[in-house]
């Protein structure tokens, strides 16, 4: 029999080959089908979805040349304890045999009820009780029904209908049901005997439909045009007055479980010397970085992050919240290429028009690694069924080949049972088998006229619409990766500063102390400005500016002429009570005790004191002690452990109670100004001149 060429040989694409003009209306029109078609099951197993009693079963095949060869290769199949075996031969005239062909669930339903049937008359006979005879009954129909299955004599029926019409006069084609690791051992055991053509039948991963709309997909533009875009997508957003929205922690599992999926089943071809394309092997090298980057995204994602971002009146969006779809944009249109002029560029625009809050800020690098977290989903998808496609390609151009090597009467019949498969034609099929057929113009051309009458498409069309196809998602891959890697090298804190509209506003301090300060004095800053706007309904940057104003009439070289003194200081009082803020009763409990910290200390540890040494006392009263000397005197004694006990208690919660208080600073990494120029004097003893020098 005739091999087809190695299927590991495939047309690569370059990396960095430019992205093709779309100029194929139509064929555009069968590959956005094709995306329609990707969260469905992957239907590449020959219309059989599963096989055997696990989805996690391999079928082997193994085309020979004659029935004694396939014969010796199930024989050593059974002596491996592979019982999940058969061989169907067709012989010279067309007639099918099968060896071993196994128990269908006709037969195990028929040899299981008749098992039941004559237990349930041995028990009768012998007196047993009606209830005890229907339990052994039962008890019969499982064990012989689940006995069979676990048994694994042969291969089911069902099974070797799908495969038998791929047999050919004088061929036999050998079955084995194996697991993913026994698969390379039973694909080195059927090669070992004589030269077949050997093929590893792999279940689909089963996809589901992904967050990511279908036909949601965007041209990407250049640079320069990335903020006309920002201020589109800025004007086109309506915000809802709640901010409630869908967490975003299982959109992340959910796209972390697929990847991880997809990530073995490119792995399993590649262990079993399948050819895999070039956007598989990016998504196998950098498996790790994906996985880091889901951690990381997983660990730093505010867990109230839907209760504080606000969200978008469009409701039939899967996520809504707004800063999601700004990353989702910015990525789109960049063709997943970020870097930090890029990001800057389009906040700044996005923000002409409608301000960010400082949270989205911050939350905004995660959001773009969870949009380019998506797209790897989608395309690790794209990747594994273009896989499967192939593999099912180089299965059919095998079979067809070998068809064509003998006589037009096969070949015809070859084509008619690939027409009864009902296969979907899609672009990663039709590519590939017009590939492995393209040198043998017999076998060509019936299929491609095949081909053409099913999908009304020309096939040279279809074949460069699919190149151009996988080069674009080769290079959305590639592109996606190299971004993740620089959002982890991105000094995003400058990124914040430079495009924050409220930190804009604090930087018109009066005193020009904001400026001058360090990132953590500016960082608490902000924060007391957003969650003062949270708590008083008022905008952020309404609250920096009623800051600002309130510091400008101070007199110069005053506290009260910087903005701190409104936000970290006595004058954080005034700003709420302008604001109507609505300070939480935990906030509170921290300023009283801040206020008055001795009065506090000292009235709870007496209050401690005094509960601990009535509680001693209570009880030796109730043992029995009733003198009120012997009462003193032991009040006297507990007042040592309880004021131990009590001083313990009350630091073990002002420590869970209080925060750390961070104490404002100025930033002198550039040099110390003249204003803030200090003079240290350090008084020492010189004794020698030696001294004097060394000092």
């Amino acid at each position: 029999m005739t091999q087809t060429k190695d299927p590991s040989v495939v047309e690569q694409k370059s990396p960095g080959a430019e992205e093709p003009e779309r100029v194929f209306p139509d064929v555009s029109r069968l590959l956005n089908e094709r995306h329609a078609t990707e969260g469905r099951e992957n239907e590449y197993v020959l219309s059989l979805l599963r096989t055997g009693k696990s989805r996690a079963s391999r079928l082997v095949l193994g085309f020979y040349r004659s029935g004694e060869h396939g014969r010796e290769a199930l024989r050593e199949a059974r002596t491996k304890r592979l019982r999940r075996s058969a061989v169907i031969y067709r012989a010279p005239d067309g007639e099918l045999s099968v060896f071993h062909g196994g128990l269908g669930p006709r037969e195990r339903a028929a040899l299981s009820g008749a098992t039941s049937l004559a237990v349930a008359v041995v028990t009768a006979i012998g007196g047993v009780s009606p209830v005890a005879a229907a339990a052994l009954a039962v008890s019969g129909f499982l064990i012989v029904w689940f006995g069979t299955l676990g048994l694994g004599i042969g291969i089911g029926n069902k099974v070797l209908r799908a495969y038998r019409g791929g047999v050919l006069p004088g061929e036999s084609l050998v079955v084995v049901e194996a697991t993913e690791e026994q698969a390379p051992e039973v694909i080195a055991l059927l090669q070992h005997i004589s030269d077949p053509s050997i093929f590893a039948i792999r279940p689909g991963p089963g996809f589901t439909d992904s967050t990511e709309t279908t036909g949601q997909r965007r041209e990407p533009t250049t640079a320069a045009a990335l903020p006309d875009y920002a201020m589109q997508l800025a004007d086109s957003h309506e915000l809802e007055p709640s901010i409630r929205s869908r967490p975003l922690l299982p959109i992340l599992r959910e796209c972390e479980v697929v990847i991880e999926r997809t990530r073995s089943d490119l792995a399993e071809a590649a262990r079993l010397e399948y050819g895999i394309t070039h956007a598989a092997e990016w998504l196998l090298d950098n498996a790790y970085l994906i996985r880091s980057n889901i951690a990381d995204i997983r660990h730093n994602l505010p867990d109230n992050h839907n209760k504080i971002l606000p969200v978008l009146t469009d409701r039939s969006a899967p996520v809504r919240l707004r800063v999601y779809h700004v990353a989702a944009e910015l990525i789109d249109r960049s063709g997943h290429r970020l870097a930090a002029d890029t990001i800057l560029s389009f906040l700044n625009a996005y923000q002409d028009r409608c301000p960010l809050t400082i949270a989205e800020l911050w939350v905004f690098p995660l959001m773009l690694r969870l949009v380019l977290i998506e797209r790897l989903r989608r395309l690790s998808e794209v990747a594994s069924l273009r896989q499967h496609q192939k593999e099912l390609a180089d299965f059919w151009a095998d079979r067809v080949l070998n068809a064509a090597h003998r006589t037009p009467a096969q070949l015809e019949e070859m084509v008619a049972e690939l027409e009864r498969r009902d296969l979907e034609l899609t672009p990663h099929f039709i590519e590939r088998l017009a590939e492995q057929l393209h040198q043998e113009e017999s076998a060509l051309a019936p299929i491609q006229k095949w081909i053409q009458e099913k999908t009304k498409h020309q096939l040279p069309d279809i074949i460069r619409a699919e190149h151009a196809e996988e080069a674009n998602d080769l290079m959305l891959i590639s592109s996606a990766i190299g971004s993740l890697r620089q959002l982890s090298e991105l000094q995003y804190l400058k990124i914040v500063e430079s495009v924050s509209r409220m930190e804009a506003i604090l930087r018109q301090d009066p005193a020009g102390i904001h400026t001058r300060s360090d990132f953590a004095t500016r960082d608490m800053c902000r924060r007391v400005v957003e969650a003062a706007a949270r708590q008083s309904k008022v905008s952020e940057l309404d609250v920096a500016r009623l800051a600002v104003d309130l510091a400008q009439p101070a007199p110069s070289g005053s506290r009260e002429h910087c903005v701190a003194y409104y936000l970290l200081d006595e004058g954080l009082p005034e700003l709420e009570k302008r604001l109507r803020r609505s300070v939480p009763w935990r906030e509170r409990c921290l300023r009283i005790l801040r206020r008055h910290p001795t009065a506090v200390y000292l009235g709870s540890l007496a209050a401690l004191i005094a509960g601990i040494s009535g509680a001693f006392l209570w009880e030796a009263r109730a043992a029995g002690v009733t003198s009120p000397a012997a009462l003193l005197f032991l009040g006297i004694l507990a007042l040592f452990p309880a004021s131990e006990l009590g001083t313990y208690l009350l630091q073990m919660f002002l420590t869970w109670f209080l925060p750390p208080r961070v104490l404002p600073k100025m930033s002198f990494e550039e040099g110390i100004p003249d204003d803030c120029r200090t003079l240290v004097v350090v008084p020492m003893m010189l004794l020698t001149p030696d001294a004097v020098e060394c000092a």
